[in-house]
């Protein structure tokens, strides 16, 4: 191994380190006083105090180079010593393999990064899933703010629910960071339950409709936040393995090899969001026009299957989780479009709401905000069957303000046995 190269692993970093020590805080804190407001604007309510930001950032930066430098020599090294019991034609063989481990074990220090992440963002509205949760999620493990309040869902939840309304609504004691992710289901609260350790998140509102539970197969999340130590308890739960096979088999290749976990975050940001969402607008492309006609195509896709249990067992054990970290959890009794509501069984909500009013006399961290406190969304509060428009997200989120601030104000932590927080 070069002595230079061997110079310039170790050097980098330490320059790196002493740069950040001696300099890292005035220098975070001098631009944030020429820009700062510019920075908290462009963060888009994702932060509000940009030194911090950039302190942060400069920290990850001096960590990135001593870990990318740190892999980079122990692959060369490694790299060499397995090429010289190899034949001088397979040598490329040796270090090909140490490339790819290291490139995966470089992945899975930098994804805890902003900085890294950073790299993948492609604007407001054509960044993708995964890289918007990710920033959210560990910006909000920076935020200062004593009550930290989580949004969690699926996209319903993100647009019920404006995040920057309700921070502004809430003042400053709060900080609610918005990590719905498309698709997600009951179960799917489990593993954000794993992805907020470390965290001081104290609320999470949750909002859950009928296709929460009674709709088969897995959310898109799966293939990307399933970890194999969720496997056993999933089982547990009464999870089978051929429900959805494909999203299993990625899951697996994800864990083992966090490169392929990041295939969509490359692939919109080198391609660029209209060629990497071509598939999906082509699948929109071929949806009626008309919200009836759509409606009765989804319609059917709604029953209680074999994994209704398991999805209602995820959402209890997810509960009994957040209250051993003593976190309250607000659950909205959500809906659907009217126009598709009416037409899925009619016995799917009442048996919804009865399994919600179990798990909040069961759990007394539990707050359950059923339907009829919440604002009655009518046809015309929607833009398809599942989402509303921006005057019932106003008022949605008004709505969640107010509760918000009434579980802040009460005394006490959550503790077993306690008064059971229902509002009819």
């Amino acid at each position: 191994m070069n002595r230079i190269f061997r110079t310039v692993c170790v050097g980098l970093p330490l320059a790196a380190w002493a740069g950040y020590l001696a300099l890292g805080h005035s220098l975070a804190f001098w631009v944030a006083g020429k820009w700062g407001p510019k920075i908290v604007a462009a963060g888009d309510g994702k932060f509000s105090d940009a030194g911090t930001f950039i302190q942060a950032r400069l920290f990850e930066g001096a960590w990135l180079m001593t870990a990318t430098l740190g892999i980079l020599l122990v692959v060369v090294y490694l790299g060499g010593v397995w090429a010289r019991k190899l034949p001088e034609l397979w040598h490329w063989v040796s270090y090909s393999v140490c490339g790819f481990v290291g490139l995966n074990v470089w992945l899975k220090v930098a994804m805890t990064t902003v900085l890294f992440w950073g790299v993948f963002w492609n604007g407001k509205g054509t960044t993708d899933s995964l890289t918007q949760f990710n920033m959210k999620l560990l910006l909000m493990k920076e935020n200062s703010a004593p009550t930290q309040v989580i949004l969690a869902g699926s996209s319903q939840i993100h647009a019920q629910v404006d995040h920057r309304l309700l921070n502004e609504q809430l003042g400053k004691g709060f900080n609610c960071t918005d990590l719905g992710f498309p698709g997600n289901r009951a179960n799917d609260f489990l593993w954000l339950n794993r992805q907020l350790e470390g965290s001081r998140a104290s609320i999470i509102v949750c909002y859950v409709s009928e296709g929460s539970f009674f709709n088969d197969g897995l959310s898109i999340g799966v293939p990307v936040f399933l970890s194999m130590r969720d496997l056993p308890e999933f089982m547990r739960l009464g999870w089978r393995l051929d429900w959805d096979s494909k999203s299993m088999k990625y899951a697996i290749l994800a864990n083992f090899a966090p490169v392929f976990r990041m295939r969509d975050s490359v692939s919109q940001r080198v391609l660029g969001d209209g060629l990497n969402r071509l598939p999906q607008r082509r699948r929109d492309s071929t949806l009626a026009s008309d919200l009836i006609e759509r409606a009765n195509v989804a319609a059917p896709y709604y029953h209680f299957g074999p994994q209704v249990p398991f999805e209602m067992a995820a959402l209890d054990a997810f509960i009994a989780k957040c209250h051993s970290k003593n976190q309250r959890v607000v659950i909205c009794c959500g809906q659907m479009n009217p126009i598709l509501a009416s037409r899925i069984p009619a016995e799917l909500r009442p048996r919804m709401r009865d399994y919600l009013h179990q798990l909040a006399a069961k759990h007394s961290n539990m707050r359950l905000l059923d339907q009829d406190v919440l604002p009655l969304q009518t046809e015309a509060n929607y833009e398809d069957l599942t989402h509303v428009n921006r005057n019932a997200q106003i008022q949605f989120t008004k709505l969640i303000g107010v509760e918000l601030e009434k579980m802040a104000s009460s005394q006490g932590s959550p503790t077993a046995g306690g008064d059971v927080s229902i509002l009819r």
